[in-house]
């Protein structure tokens, strides 16, 4: 039910929490995670831009480029989220997922977490999240194939995410999804 409000707001993004689930216990299941991690990892994905909810339609709409103040107001969605999140103990064990899904494991992310700092979880969601953003449209560019994403994708590896996790969403594209975008 959060994720469909917030994708009545943002047009662009209908689905986008799905597939990024999908992708996301995908790459966990790859990854060996047990049921109750699997689950854990889900609910984290389909809530990962939930905070985005708290921010102007002007900005999650906008055509453009957005300038830096915007940009600043759009990261802020990640503490929106988890304070959402943090309001009820049930998802106690997700909220972090959501409140590091943008860091990187040399500190410049969001919340300048690094390392084993970041839960393996946002790294995964991280992941999972780049690829279809890549492989959907957007107000301001087309889809790009499935190559291209990866390649971009790649380019992350050490940042966002582990080569572990890249190697495991590779995997799940080309035994699982040899059709998808």
């Amino acid at each position: 039910g959060l994720t469909h409000t917030l994708e009545e707001k943002d047009k662009y993004t209908q689905g986008h929490s799905d597939r990024v689930a999908k992708y996301s216990v995908a790459i966990g299941k790859r990854l060996g995670y047990d049921a109750t991690r699997l689950k854990l990892l889900n609910y984290g994905a389909q809530l990962h831009d939930i905070g985005k909810i708290g921010i102007s339609d002007d900005i999650i709409n906008k055509p453009d480029k957005l300038s830096d103040e915007e940009f600043k107001t759009i990261k802020n969605h990640t503490d929106l989220g988890y304070n959402i999140l943090a309001a009820n103990p049930y998802f106690d064990r997700v909220k972090d997922f959501v409140l590091y899904h943008h860091e990187t494991l040399d500190g410049k992310g969001y919340h300048h977490k690094k390392g084993d700092e970041i839960p393996e979880e946002a790294m995964v969601i991280s992941c999972a999240d780049i690829y279809d953003a890549l492989t959907s449209d957007r107000s301001y560019r087309k889809a790009l194939a499935r190559k291209q994403a990866l390649q971009i994708l790649a380019t992350n590896i050490g940042t966002h995410f582990t080569q572990e996790i890249y190697d495991a969403f590779v995997r799940y594209l080309e035994d699982d999804a040899p059709t998808e975008a």
